[in-house]
């Protein structure tokens, strides 16, 4: 599979965001059967891990809101599964640029 992770805004801003994950198969089909879920954080210490589940919404993309609390790089992990497949987790990175 391949994972395409992207944000609306395209360059993320602290704030809310929506997250975007695309995915498809070896012969570039989207792929529909999955859920998805997104895990994300700042790597510090004291920052709380935060998750959320994708909905499924046209052409293989999942999409899911999420609130980067502060500017700066943000540890997203995706998290794929299918039925009778194994899970796939998959680290992405994110810049949360200044908000206004």
């Amino acid at each position: 599979l391949t994972l395409t992770l992207s944000t609306q805004p395209e360059k993320a801003k602290a704030g809310e965001n929506l997250l975007r994950l695309k995915i498809t198969d070896q012969t570039a089909k989207p792929v529909t059967d999955a859920q998805v879920s997104f895990q994300y954080t700042m790597n510090m210490p004291g920052m709380v891990l935060s998750k959320t589940d994708a909905k499924a919404s046209k052409d293989g993309f999942y999409e899911s809101k999420a609130n980067f609390g502060m500017m700066g790089e943000w540890d997203v992990t995706v998290i794929v599964r299918r039925p009778s497949q194994k899970e796939i987790q998959e680290k992405f990175k994110v810049v949360a640029a200044d908000g206004k």
